[in-house]
């Protein structure tokens, strides 16, 4: 049975639950670091695993700060962290076994196991954190830190594309087209031949729209079909996106309040749904309710939490969205998923 990861809505109302000392702002750092995963979260509210993550990270800054990087040093970290969390799963192990009725072999062997578990989920998560990381350096390079994993380490950022001095490329500037040979001469050249102008109108079933894939490369999974609708056309003054159900369950909006794209100090979007196809179950705040093909869904308060979960395979919801008052700005998270504009 396959699961899907949380929502970052859902992931901080647990951490609020299981610490509610955290202030806010650092319960939706630990959310948004989890994943969507809870034995993450959990991982990040133990002080002896942030430390051994804060080390961690400390020694895959230095793979690219440290002229002297040590690779077996680095290594010495990795499995030093892992064999310090295999002795604290064992010393609590036997504190269990002690108040059972088991021979001295069964709860050796009982032990060993919790022992072997511990070390092995440990490795894992390091492995795990470090690829994340070296994910993110690309991430940040290219200019989008919203699908950022580890989000509380931005201001450790390294220089743009690795560079000292570099500069990040606008997320409004032309798209670079440069050979690998002599891709250092033409750094800030527009593409030859220039962009295509957007036409005047453009006709497309949704069928003639791809779909992004969203596997939770970027943080976020989204089951379906999702089918950027604004990217398409090009259009520049709200959002438009479809979302298509492959099978009967399936989140296809997922569980989400809005806010403003990259102005966080700003109200968020106001958002019109419409369903075009098959049957829905929406949640909107406290409330559940069935709706049909030609059913619209206004939600104009952006702290509203809503979902869409198809309850038929082919279920199709349309989205639009916009801010008010605030001019339309792409997310940094859907340039970061979006094949190249096919118009300037």
């Amino acid at each position: 049975m396959p699961f899907r990861r949380l929502s970052r809505t859902a992931v901080e109302r647990w951490v609020a639950e299981r610490a509610p000392d955290l202030g806010s702002d650092e319960a939706a750092v630990v959310a948004r670091v989890a994943g969507g995963r809870l034995d993450r979260a959990a991982r990040l509210l133990d002080p002896e695993a942030r430390e051994r993550r804060a080390e961690l990270l400390r020694v895959a800054r230095e793979a690219y700060l440290d002229p002297e990087f040590d690779a077996a040093a680095a290594a010495g970290v990795v499995i030093a962290s892992t064999r310090a969390r295999a002795e604290a799963a064992r010393m609590a192990e036997l504190e269990v076994v002690d108040g059972l009725d088991l021979t001295a072999r069964e709860a050796e062997q009982r032990v060993k196991r919790v022992e072997f578990g511990a070390e092995k989920e440990e490795l894992l998560a390091s492995l795990e954190d470090l690829a994340a990381w070296y994910r993110d350096l690309v991430v940040v390079s290219a200019g989008a830190d919203a699908p950022v994993v580890h989000a509380d380490r931005l201001p450790m950022r390294p220089p743009p594309f690795g560079r000292p001095g570099a500069r990040r490329r606008s997320s409004t500037s032309t798209t670079r087209s440069c050979s690998r040979r002599s891709s250092s001469a033409c750094v800030g050249r527009s593409p030859e031949p220039a962009m295509p102008k957007r036409p005047d109108y453009e006709v497309a079933h949704l069928s003639e729209i791809p779909h992004t894939p969203t596997d939770g490369a970027h943080g976020l999974v989204l089951p379906g079909e999702w089918k950027q609708v604004r990217h398409h056309f090009g259009i520049k003054e709200f959002a438009a996106n479809a979302f298509v159900a492959t099978e009967a369950g399936q989140e296809i909006v997922h569980e989400h309040s809005e806010r403003a794209n990259d102005v966080p100090s700003k109200p968020g979007d106001e958002e019109l749904y419409f369903v075009a196809a098959g049957r829905v179950r929406v949640r909107l705040g406290d409330e559940e309710l069935e709706a049909g093909a030609g059913t619209f869904v206004f939600v104009g308060e952006p702290r509203v939490v809503r979902s869409f979960t198809a309850l038929e395979a082919g279920t199709t919801i349309l989205t639009f969205g916009t801010n008010p008052g605030v001019e339309f700005v792409v997310s940094e998270f859907e340039r970061s998923v979006s094949p190249p504009p096919r118009w300037r």
